[in-house]
């Protein structure tokens, strides 16, 4: 039997202890959900620790790259540095409890993506009813 835990990450807390908790339980992505908005934000890979290292030692801003990424919450990453890097906004991709199989597969394989949220409620970025 596969047993995992699963990580949600809170908007409001640092990059630094985001990717250490990331590291801590061995996931290479996790879902980042703002509490105050209510309302999923995206997720956070691999590849956002790296481009936040990369952007940390060009900055001048801060001592060092770890008191940068302490300083900087994951909302304002998110927002502000996250992936694609031309600045356009990508759809966020998610999935519903009710989608079926072949649907899941199909946004698996054309995202590239190896994992996805289920998540219930509106979609990111639909207007409310």
């Amino acid at each position: 039997m596969l047993h995992a835990q699963v990580v949600l990450m809170d908007s409001s807390i640092s990059a630094y202890s985001a990717f250490s908790l990331m590291a801590a339980n061995e996931h290479q992505s996790v879902p980042v959900w703002d509490s105050r908005a209510d309302r999923y934000c995206g997720m956070l890979t691999a590849t956002d620790l790296l481009q936040l290292i990369l952007l940390c030692s060009d900055s001048k801003e801060h001592e060092s790259c770890v008191q940068g990424m302490r300083d900087m919450d994951l909302d304002h990453f998110i927002s502000n540095y996250s992936r694609p890097p031309w600045g356009e906004q990508l759809a966020s991709l998610e999935l519903r409890p009710d989608d079926d199989l072949m649907s899941v597969l199909r946004t698996l394989i054309r995202s590239n993506c190896r994992v996805l949220p289920v998540v219930e409620g509106p979609k990111v970025g639909a207007p409310d009813p």
